[in-house]
């Protein structure tokens, strides 16, 4: 039982004994919220086809344009891009595992600790790059779950407390909650149970806590043993939860894949054979006669509402998109906003980046439609030749 301070004088200046009683309410909203977002994105990753698919809004993609600058970067290339498809599913499952336990109040420490870790792991990656800081939804997520890291359940209605309250009722023990109760009715009570007079709260002098019978005792091995079949179980249930977590995971992920309408290779770029040598320019210009310059490819190697990868002389990725049947253009694949790589979306037929959900308009000159990013992508002016060959300038 937690109880508040007792005063120094006859005044209401207090002192605190023990810990103060915990105000679980403040942090509903918290556990509301961090849960449901978490549900949602674990569900929202395993509903669409695309996620586990090679496109541009697909795992593999983010993957690889998260590791992009990352500090981590060497573990996100070992793991993930190295493994796409079981890094990306597992990661479906713990959030919506990590929702799932938040909001049933189920292991609360323990998934507290793995939405912390997550969170954290975000920042490092999807939103190392953003500018301020703070800006990044990463980090309040961060700060969010360390709170509910350090206050567990809080008193608050949950499966691991329903667990520990019947071990306890199986032990023939009565319920530890912690309550609040003011000064003066703490101060009648010690009085009460204390015939000997040694309460010094009960007589207005600095209570230190000696002698208090309303202070927690020290557990016996009753309580020990109930608080160890408690543990236990709660993580028998998890383990449980997690399993079925993952096996319905994995199914609905499978289900959404074959039935989806998004299929998972939509906007999956192929490369153009052959590497360019000089740096971005602006734009595709038909030739009569073969334009000078490095050839990357040929018109033929991109069907007509298609992309195809190719790198710049200086090592950087680039897009070629064929919009017609003698019109291609090409840019940068470097996002403008966080120097993410930019994959092509044919079904929207716009150029998406995997990181923070930019878009841009190949047919408008890669002008953003959508994201955080207000600056276009940087053209590269491509020649078409007269026998389909498609060829950097060499002006450029």
């Amino acid at each position: 039982m937690t109880t508040t301070s007792s005063t120094t004088t006859a005044t209401s200046t207090s002192t605190v004994i023990g810990r103060p009683a915990a105000r679980g309410i403040a942090i509903v909203p918290l556990r509301l919220f961090l849960g449901l977002t978490f549900v949602d994105a674990g569900l929202g990753k395993l509903l669409s086809a695309a996620y586990l698919g090679h496109g541009p809004q697909g795992f593999a993609a983010q993957a690889r344009g998260f590791a992009h600058g990352s500090p981590i970067n060497a573990l996100v290339r070992a793991v993930a891009v190295a493994h796409p498809t079981p890094t990306g599913l597992l990661l479906a499952v713990v959030e919506l595992a990590i929702g799932v336990f938040t909001l049933a109040g189920l292991a609360s420490r323990t998934a507290a600790a793995g939405g912390l870790a997550l969170s954290l792991t975000f920042f490092l990656t999807a939103s190392w790059h953003t500018r301020p800081f703070f800006y990044g939804p990463d980090l309040p997520f961060a700060a969010g779950w360390l709170v509910l890291l350090l206050a567990g359940a809080a008193g608050l209605p949950s499966l691991d407390r329903r667990l520990a309250r019947r071990q306890r009722a199986i032990a023939g023990l009565g319920d530890d909650r912690e309550v609040a109760l003011p000064l003066d009715r703490v101060q009648h009570l010690c009085a009460a149970a204390d015939t000997h007079g040694r309460c010094a709260g009960a007589t207005g002098r600095t209570c230190r806590g000696q002698y208090c019978p309303l202070l927690p005792q020290e557990p016996g091995p009753v309580a020990v043993d109930a608080g160890r079949r408690a543990l236990l179980a709660r993580g028998a249930l998890a383990g449980v939860v997690l399993v079925g977590t993952g096996v319905v995971g994995a199914a609905i992920a499978a289900a959404e894949r074959l039935l989806g309408s998004d299929s998972a290779t939509p906007g999956g770029l192929a490369s153009l054979p052959s590497q360019p040598s000089q740096p971005p320019a602006r734009q595709v210009t038909p030739s009569h006669r073969r334009p000078s310059g490095t050839r990357i490819g040929s018109l033929s190697d991109i069907p007509v509402g298609q992309a195809a990868a190719f790198t710049s002389k200086s090592g950087r990725p680039a897009v070629a998109v064929r919009l017609g049947q003698r019109r291609v253009v090409a840019y940068s694949a470097v996002c403008t906003h966080a120097g993410c790589t930019v994959g092509y979306d044919s079904g929207s037929r716009l150029l998406a980046c995997p990181c923070h959900g930019a878009e841009f308009d190949p047919a408008r000159g890669a002008a953003p439609v959508a994201g955080p990013t207000s600056t276009p992508l940087p053209s590269i002016t491509l020649h078409l030749g007269s026998d389909g060959g498609l060829y950097l300038s060499p002006s450029s």
